[in-house]
């Protein structure tokens, strides 16, 4: 369970961003203070940074509500410890993956139909 949670929430971040040093010199800070705001703050800014947070948090959201079904009947074996909470992990890093991907597919556009409408007044005015 717990290296099905790691390879699935932090591996990605830790190859796409390096994993955080901490050293005293001015990239090693840039690089701790980017995994501080993306996973302290959930801040992330573009949409690669959303493609790493999303599906990491997805993972521990999902493992966490997965729990639940343990609870409910003790007697059936798809019950069994680590199987509800790794499915749950698995569904909720699909599920951020694809939450990521809408949002930054909405924001994209959005941005790109603002341009275009700027651009659009920006004629009129000429």
């Amino acid at each position: 369970m717990s290296l099905l949670l790691a390879i699935l929430s932090v591996l990605p971040p830790a190859y796409a961003l390096g994993p955080p040093s901490f050293g005293s010199d001015s990239p090693s800070l840039v690089s701790r203070l980017t995994w501080v705001r993306l996973f302290a703050e959930l801040s992330p800014r573009t949409p690669v940074e959303r493609a790493l947070v999303y599906p990491a948090v997805g993972t521990v959201t999902g493992a966490w509500l997965g729990v639940i079904p343990i609870g409910l009947d003790w007697e059936r074996p798809w019950q069994a410890w680590p199987l509800t909470p790794s499915f749950g992990a698995v569904a909720g890093f699909i599920v951020g993956s694809l939450l990521a991907l809408v949002v930054g597919a909405t924001l994209e556009l959005a941005q790109a139909d603002h341009q275009r409408l700027q651009v659009q007044s920006g004629k009129k005015n000429a």
